[in-house]
């Protein structure tokens, strides 16, 4: 029968468990705690009591350079000039006051490490954990030397850059001056030309009303020609997609396999479950139909499942569980599509499918239809723009039971949504990210957002937080990688990711994770890293 027993290290508390045997002196068949326990260098290191160490030397009259047999194992050991004292003392079961009084008898001038006996192997290990030690060291140290250096970098960018704005600043400020200078004389002429015009119609007659005219006409059109010529000064930047420059990672990334599949019709949602992924593609056939198929591709060979003929205003949604389900977002009705497939049956045979109905709480809201499904362990959840239903499957009923309905935490519709165990992470339009753990709790929880320009390391932001618990979710324009633990979440611009990525998917299956992107309207970018 195990026993734990708790010992007090660095002002915590730690429970370290013991066989029954384990806690037991083999010398005095009593247990050892509390009674100044040392160990043997046995391969599993052997518990004695202090006093009953001394009394086995003195029976054995053991003298220093002799070989001896540990009372248990019987495996041969040299007693040490310090005998007892050599060897090791548990001080985790060691009172304070006795670990004082045994260090003053223990530490002298001459004092002695405690006796261990090490083999080849443990040598080897412990010079390799210090040349570990060593190295991580080094790299402490150059680590602020790097982080000036490149601060450094950027700094003298940032100089070089802004000597040259101000040297074309300088250039255009000298074009602008000569500019307006001009016009500047050309107005004065102007003004000029006026009052020889005002002093010519006070002292002209009758006979020079022709000439009076023409004046006229040609002031006007020297005004017309100075007003109308103007100068504005252009700006070629845009401000807000202006960049000086990026960081550049050169990170260490994992071994990965890349694949590349054309899927045949334009995909509107993928899946993944078990190493398989499901696509769902939309096309449409004529003004009043559209054309739904499924495709599942595993190990690279792509199998057609089934196709479904709608009409324009039906929409789907595609989830994987036991078996693949289609929630029909449009049309009249609010129902599933159970995806059964029979091998004996032929490809397109009716019972390959079926429908099951699901009750529909929010049928008051008409205009608001179910526009997201979500699949956990053992339940179905269904989400419109103001409620979550919760459905857990009755296998004596065969359908699905009402388990909850929540009202959801923002009306703006949901964008994403993913579950992992009992929570529930959703995305909502206004990008505003929610968590609730559907199983105990009714409340949802708001996770704190932090926005990044870019994404600097894809196996640092992006995978190694995945392998440690946290979740992805996208809009189709970036990403969120959600640590439950903190309730926080930092996105990045999916772009940054993989160019021309519209959407994401992934799945983590024993120490790899399987990553697929959707590029353009049919290709899907497959890569398997290995952890």
């Amino acid at each position: 029968m195990p026993y734990d027993v708790k010992v007090d290290c660095d002002e915590s508390d730690v429970c370290i468990r013991f066989n029954e045997e384990q806690l037991i002196c083999t010398i005095c068949s009593s247990t050892w705690l509390n009674k100044k326990p040392r160990c043997l260098p046995c391969e599993v290191s052997h518990i004695f009591c202090s006093d009953c160490l001394e009394q086995f030397a003195s029976k054995n009259r053991l003298k220093t350079g002799e070989k001896f047999g540990c009372p248990n194992c019987r495996k041969q050991y040299i007693w040490p000039k310090n005998g007892v004292k050599s060897f090791v003392l548990l001080m985790p079961f060691v009172s304070t006051s006795d670990y004082r009084s045994n260090v003053e008898m223990e530490m002298g001038e001459n004092d002695t490490q405690p006796f261990s006996v090490l083999s080849e192997d443990e040598k080897f290990r412990e010079e390799e954990s210090k040349d570990f030690e060593s190295e991580i060291m080094n790299a402490l140290e150059s680590l602020s030397e790097e982080r000036l250096s490149e601060s450094k970098t950027l700094q003298r960018e940032a100089r070089s850059l802004a000597a040259m704005i101000y040297k074309k600043q300088s250039a255009l400020q000298d074009e602008l001056d000569v500019y307006f200078a001009e016009k500047e004389s050309n107005l004065r002429f102007l003004l000029k030309n006026v009052k020889t015009y005002q002093l010519f119609l006070n002292r002209a007659g009758v006979m020079f009303e022709h000439n009076a005219v023409e004046m006229r006409n040609k002031l006007l059109k020297e005004m017309n020609k100075v007003f109308q010529t103007t100068i504005r000064f252009k700006s070629l930047v845009s401000i807000e997609d202006f960049e000086l420059g990026e960081s550049a990672c050169e990170e260490f990334e994992p071994t990965y396999f890349q694949t590349e599949l054309d899927i045949e019709g334009t995909i509107h949602s993928i899946s993944c479950l078990d190493k398989r992924l499901y696509v769902l593609t939309k096309d449409r056939r004529d003004k009043r139909k559209i054309e739904f198929k499924i495709f599942r591709i595993e190990n690279e060979a792509e199998d057609f499942l089934f196709h479904l003929e709608t009409n324009i205003d039906s929409h789907f949604k595609m989830v994987i569980k036991d078996n693949v389900y289609l929630l029909e977002t449009g049309g009249d009705n609010n129902t599933f599509l159970k995806l059964e497939v029979n091998p004996s049956r032929g490809l397109y045979h009716q019972s390959r499918y079926q429908l099951t109905e699901v009750d529909y709480f929010a049928k008051q809201f008409n205009h608001n239809p179910w526009t997201h499904v979500c699949s956990s362990y053992k339940i179905l959840m269904l989400f419109n723009d103001y409620v979550l239903e919760v459905y857990s499957f009755d296998p004596k009923m065969s359908k699905y039971e009402r388990l909850k309905v929540l009202e959801l935490p923002s009306s703006t519709g949901l964008r994403d949504v993913r579950s992992t165990g009992n929570y529930i992470f959703m995305l909502f339009n206004n990008g505003c990210l929610y968590t609730a753990d559907i199983k105990d709790y009714d409340e949802f929880s708001k996770i704190k957002i932090s926005e990044r320009a870019s994404c600097i390391s894809f196996y640092g932001n992006i995978i190694d937080p995945l392998k440690n618990g946290c979740v992805l979710l996208s809009n189709g324009k970036r990403v969120y990688i959600v640590n439950l633990a903190t309730k926080c979440a930092i996105s990045y611009p999916l772009l940054s990711i993989v160019k021309d990525c519209r959407m994401i998917d992934y799945e983590l299956i024993d120490n790899d994770i399987i990553f697929y992107f959707v590029i353009g309207a049919d290709i899907i970018i497959k890569k398997r890293y290995i952890l």
